[in-house]
């Protein structure tokens, strides 16, 4: 592959964070362009054909596919948005929802024995398909741990800054209200943007949740210094809402 190539490449896979970098807030995704791009290209296509000389019944139904496909085009864009976030608080401190959803539940487990390997809360929240599908890192931190299988939930083990672990866990959804079948729906729950040995920072964007699926993600804190501030049911906001925070004088040795 020539250098003129690898420019042509490049340039096509940055139009999509362009044309997401000039429109104003909730954006759209760059993950969510392709879909949105196919089903106008659909619309457009049924609407000229209706306008052909055909039978009356062909031309409305090629006119009511028109439609259908821009309701589609439309649909799709907003279940691929994705609004400005920025964390109340202190952000050192604070633990962050990764996800939009509803919490389901908060609990405390005897041990977490694949990446903290201890004492941890466990802590669930519900997304529906029509949920914001960007996901968040909870705090900052280092990826030290990625697991990511078809079938299989992704999990994702994150270092923090003071040497705290917390593991995250990503998978279909079995409390869905509603989820599009396949392959309407997309085959993977989650696609990461993160590698391992990739820093983020707080609410840094971590990936985003499949088309049409609804996801179940699940936050593994360590007990030790942790205080839970929210409660089951609570509305989450990812990258907004204050799951817990780190308590005052609890601060370790910071990663090198």
């Amino acid at each position: 592959m020539n250098h003129t190539e690898i420019e042509r490449i490049s340039f096509k896979q940055s139009i999509p964070e362009l044309v997401s970098a000039v429109l104003p807030r909730p954006r759209i995704v760059k993950e969510g362009w392709p879909r949105v791009i196919s089903l106008l290209g659909l619309a457009g296509l049924f609407g000229w054909l209706s306008s052909r000389p055909l039978p009356a019944r062909v031309a409305g139904l090629l006119g009511s596919l028109a439609k259908l496909g821009l309701g589609a085009a439309a649909l799709t864009a907003y279940s691929y948005r994705d609004p400005h976030r920025e964390p109340m608080g202190n952000a050192s401190d604070y633990i962050y929802a990764p996800a939009d959803g509803t919490i389901l539940r908060t609990e405390r487990v005897e041990d977490e024995p694949l990446f903290i390997k201890g004492p941890a809360y466990r802590l669930l929240i519900t997304s529906q398909p029509l949920d914001v599908p960007v996901l968040r890192t909870p705090l900052p931190g280092q990826i030290d741990y990625i697991h990511q299988k078809s079938d299989e939930a992704t999990t994702v083990g994150v270092k923090t800054r003071d040497r705290r672990c917390l593991l995250l866990s990503f998978r279909s959804n079995p409390y869905k209200r509603l989820s599009l079948p396949q392959p309407l729906a997309s085959k993977e729950p989650v696609e990461l943007f993160a590698e391992a040995g990739q820093s983020f920072p707080v609410v840094e964007r971590l990936g985003v949740r499949g088309f049409g699926t609804a996801l179940l993600t699940t936050l593994y804190l360590p007990q030790d210094n942790i205080e839970i501030l929210c409660r089951a049911g609570q509305h989450t906001q990812a990258g907004m809402t204050v799951l817990g925070r780190i308590k005052p004088g609890a601060a370790g040795t910071s990663l090198p």
